[in-house]
């Protein structure tokens, strides 16, 4: 009884390893198998847009300065990526450098939007997508606001978004358009609406049908799924009943026989097509 108890003990430690290692598989799988590049929402190509840096110029309240103030800045956007560009737009993906910006001929350089490693999500309106930064503090009259960056995305086709090395500038057929405003919740919104041809796709490109299984393939997981159920537990009952080495196999004595008797099977067959071959050129 004791034996047995032990046995026992020994095949739900190794069930226990087995459960590990299976689950620190999957996990596995997980995480190499998954796309670490963001992605926009189903059926939006924004692979263009997370290429590089896209810049534009502005002026006056678009750069975010003071009222009745002639700024004149450069705002760069980065979306799934860090513009890295110390001091102050370090860990940063919205960036504006502004000169003239409090009127007195000054520069200022400063984030609008903080890094996100996926900031892309459905518009509320249905049409297109949205890009919403991290927020970042506002200074207004010496008070500090929360400021959120969003970008719009409307479908024009025409508004063909082309990456290159470094900085590129948003085309001109993008027809963008900016405003900053105050919320109810006394936080302010920098909004930039753009025209993009990814924001004309929303729905899934027929290709993705490709990901379901086919009746072939679910009948091959299913077939090797049994014989692992099968190996697993014949085997695990055969070493609680004290068996080692072959004998572990569930109807060993069967399996170690089968070859045997598929080459008898392929040799019966042969001789008898031969047999009934000779015998009709005999007649």
């Amino acid at each position: 009884m004791q034996k047995l108890n032990m046995k026992t003990t020994g095949f739900i430690s190794n069930c226990k390893q087995w459960i590990l290692l299976f689950t620190f598989l999957v996990n596995l799988h997980i995480t190499v198998g998954a796309d670490i590049k963001c992605k926009g929402p189903p059926g939006y190509d924004v692979s263009p847009l997370t290429e590089g840096k896209w810049t534009y110029k502005a002026v006056n309240q678009s750069c975010l300065a003071g009222a009745k103030v002639n700024a004149a800045c450069n705002i760069t956007l980065s979306f799934c990526n860090d513009i890295a560009e110390p001091p102050n737009c370090n860990s940063s993906s919205a960036c504006v450098k502004a000169s003239n910006f409090t009127g007195k001929n000054d520069s200022k350089e400063f984030s609008i939007g903080q890094y996100l490693s996926n900031p892309f999500s459905s518009s509320v309106a249905g049409n297109g997508f949205v890009a919403s930064f991290g927020k970042v503090p506002y200074i207004v009259n010496s008070t500090t606001f929360n400021l959120t960056t969003v970008v719009e995305f409307n479908c024009n086709l025409q508004a063909v978004w082309k990456a290159s090395t470094g900085n590129t500038s948003i085309p001109k057929t993008a027809n963008l358009k900016s405003k900053l405003e105050r919320k109810q919740n006394n936080e302010y919104q920098y909004t930039i609406s753009v025209e993009y041809e990814g924001a004309c796709v929303n729905i899934l490109p027929p290709t993705s049908n490709t990901a379901e299984l086919s009746a072939g393939t679910v009948l091959i997981i299913i077939f090797f799924v049994s014989i692992s159920v099968y190996c697993i537990v014949g085997c695990s009952w055969n070493c609680i009943r004290g068996y080692k080495g072959v004998e572990l196999l569930p109807q060993a004595a069967f399996w170690i026989d089968l070859p045997v008797l598929i080459a008898d099977g392929i040799i019966f067959t042969f001789s008898c097509c031969k047999q009934e071959s000779s015998a009709y050129d005999s007649i």
